[in-house]
């Protein structure tokens, strides 16, 4: 799929501060699951609502072929906005955050009683300890505490 879209519409969609982004940006929704629908009045205008960063957009644009009505279809985005509540709802997977939960979210959540399986691939595997029982390093650290001591009476002989 390619595209073609006119610089100055899109620079003045960027320098509008109700939408401060331009075609190039908006083109991010295609790169998403986005939700796609044709206008009712305007036959061949399409509208694309799906995510452009962290936000959601929508975007109208019209599709046409190339000149052999082959291969190449092409995108002429006619304008863009940034989506209205409504137009989110159309869309709930565009709407989770791109960035994965935090590990004190995911303890939130299974602290509350919701499964966190899905934030983990659940193919581990048994391992060994690999940190010492609390009674073990208790031993330890007293040993290292008498060798210490050990060392300081020697010193002051």
């Amino acid at each position: 799929m390619r595209y073609h879209f006119d610089l100055s519409i899109s620079q003045r969609l960027r320098d509008d501060p109700s939408r401060g982004i331009g075609f190039d940006e908006a083109l991010e929704i295609f790169t998403h699951p986005y939700y796609l629908d044709q206008r009712s009045d305007v036959a061949g205008q399409y509208r694309a609502i799906g995510r452009v960063g962290e936000r959601i957009c929508s975007l109208v644009f019209e599709i046409s072929e190339d000149e052999q009505c082959e291969f190449y279809h092409y995108i002429h985005p006619v304008t863009l906005w940034i989506s209205s509540r409504e137009e989110e709802e159309l869309l709930p997977e565009a709407i989770e955050s791109p960035q994965p939960p935090t590990a004190d979210e995911i303890a939130e959540l299974a602290d509350s009683g919701v499964s966190v399986s899905r934030f983990f691939t659940n193919n581990g595997r048994t391992m060994p300890p690999i940190l010492p029982r609390k009674e073990d390093a208790l031993i330890e650290s007293l040993r290292r505490q008498n060798l210490e001591q050990l060392c300081l009476d020697r010193k002051k002989q």
